[in-house]
């Protein structure tokens, strides 16, 4: 609601303003109702208040000098004069104060509900100007960086370049460019203690440390592209510019006391050239698995072939995550074999073991997706990895890494079927509940969320029965149960146990234990 102060001389004027305006219909409320400016301005310095209607001839301070003050104290109050005189000079004044009204004595209730209206309309427009405006500077930033996305992942049109180029504020298009991809180092293992949420916001944190030390350095096109990367599009007009990127690395070492490695790009001048500049800087980031991290690596540093080696590298982990998934052991085995040929091939310690690091990092993280971590589900922790440093050959690696991954697999294989028994468990706990209405496989689905064809395959994964003859069994084992300690009627009992046809229930009965419901009676 709206804030109003009322101030008149009068108390008579002023208390016919204050009762007989509906004012709830206008969506405001009397903050204050005084009899002399002095009392007012007390007000005013103490509220935040939105509409001023002031009598302009008062005694000690004029309602134009009180408009004047609380105008000094907030430039946004709307103010409406009443007068009882119809003076020029006056309206004059009223109007240099941007006045919304000037209404004479005797006040008209209708004219002033009429000037609120009026006021109440501007009021309501300028906040909704002010909500647009604040949503619009809180999505600009993602807006921005999509935008920015669209240049690197080259999903823009030439004709939309220049568009872009000054919405994201990059450097000009006549100079010699290129893209920078910078990563946070160990992020997962040095995380792996936080909750999403922590981890969410330290991450923010040491993106934002990024970009200070970016644009310390007069990089000052820097935008995230995930987590813990971002990307930057500089002017490479500087033969200094290796050591800038060194002193960005050093700056944020020192701000986070995490490290960063830097993948430069080739130089390029066409702007359609911005997506492979940006795939270039990607692979270059990516020879950090035979370098090592904490380091800066230009495009042109990098081997072909040990491009295609990380590429077949990346392919071997793909195929070990779906075999850890699925308990798969010998495909485990096979894949960790593929695996490590490529790493004998390297023929370098040093490279192998940052190698190693890499597929552990990369274990860890896909383990995150299914909202799991390697060092929690082994229970060890991240220094346990220097166990590595001490083996001294491949096969002693590969052994290692072998059986951490049957190790895993063995622990996620367990937590599923764990997980499996439970819901298997409900679904029982749900057929018994039920058991007197009608029970099928796709109203059990509906109730758990699950499909029923994988719910139907899960129950009889774990029941080694279907769901239909499982609930069939249920009936009659309840039915034998009612049978032999109640004295229902038999087409009561087949009605407890859901059957609304008793000569179908009497024929089940007999199928399945042999006999008819009266005759399992009187054996009882």
């Amino acid at each position: 609601m709206y804030n109003v102060l009322l101030v008149d001389d009068e108390d008579l004027d002023l208390n016919a303003l204050r009762l007989f305006i509906p004012w709830d219909q206008l969506n405001m409320k009397v903050a204050g109702a005084m009899n002399n400016a002095v009392s007012a301005m007390e007000l005013i310095n103490q509220t935040k208040l939105d509409i001023l209607i002031t009598d302009i001839r008062m005694p000690q301070m004029s309602g134009l000098e009180l408009a004047k003050l609380a105008l000094e104290r907030n430039k946004d109050i709307r103010i409406i004069f009443i007068s009882g005189h119809e003076d020029f000079t006056y309206a004059k004044q009223a109007l240099s104060l941007n006045a919304c009204s000037y209404i004479l004595k005797p006040v008209d209730d209708e004219e002033v509900y009429e000037a609120l209206t009026k006021v109440k309309e501007l009021l309501d427009m300028e906040q909704s100007q002010k909500k647009t405006e604040k949503a619009y500077k809180e999505i600009a930033p993602l807006l921005k960086n999509e935008l920015f996305l669209q240049l690197l992942e080259g999903k823009a049109s030439e004709m939309e370049y220049p568009l872009y180029y000054e919405e994201c504020g990059l450097p000009s298009l006549f100079e010699f460019l290129r893209v920078a991809v910078i990563e946070i180092d160990d992020v997962t293992l040095k995380l792996k203690g936080y909750n999403e949420n922590e981890r969410s916001d330290i991450l923010k944190l040491l993106i934002r440390d990024i970009a200070h030390a970016c644009r310390t350095q007069g990089y000052d096109a820097v935008f995230p592209v995930s987590s813990h990367r971002v990307a930057v599009i500089y002017a490479d007009n500087q033969s200094s510019a290796d050591d800038q990127w060194s002193t960005v690395a050093d700056a944020f070492r020192i701000a986070s006391s995490y490290s960063i490695t830097i993948g430069l790009s080739r130089e390029f001048t066409e702007v359609n050239k911005l997506s492979e500049a940006y795939r270039q800087a990607l692979q270059a980031l990516e020879y950090k698995m035979f370098l090592g991290k904490d380091r800066i690596i230009p495009f042109s540093d990098i081997k072909q072939k040990h491009v295609e080696l990380a590429g077949n590298i990346d392919a071997q982990i793909e195929g070990l995550f779906l075999a850890i998934k699925n308990y798969d052991l010998l495909y485990i085995y096979d894949r960790n074999g593929d695996l490590f040929y490529y790493l004998k091939s390297i023929q370098s310690k040093a490279t192998a073991y940052n190698v190693l690091l890499y597929v552990i990092v990369k274990l860890d993280t896909w383990l995150h997706t299914l909202n799991e971590s390697m060092f929690g589900l082994l229970d060890i922790q991240p220094q346990n990895l220097e166990v590595i440093h001490h083996f001294e050959t491949i096969d002693e690696i590969q052994l290692w890494l072998r059986n951490v991954m049957y190790e895993l697999s063995e622990i996620l294989n367990i937590k599923k079927q764990k997980k499996n028994q439970k819901l298997i468990k409900e679904i029982i706990d749900y057929i018994h509940l039920h058991i007197h209405e009608v029970v099928t496989l796709r109203n059990a689905a509906n109730a758990f969320s699950y499909t029923p064809n994988y719910l139907g395959f899960l129950f009889k994964e774990e029941m080694d029965l279907t769901f239909t003859d499982y609930v069939i069994q249920a009936r009659l084992l309840k039915a034998q149960e009612l049978l032999a300690e109640t004295h229902l009627k038999i087409y009561e009992v087949a009605d407890k146990v859901g059957y609304r046809n008793l000569n179908y229930f009497s024929r089940q009965f007999k199928d399945s234990f042999g006999m008819s419901p009266l005759e399992f009676r009187k054996q009882c």
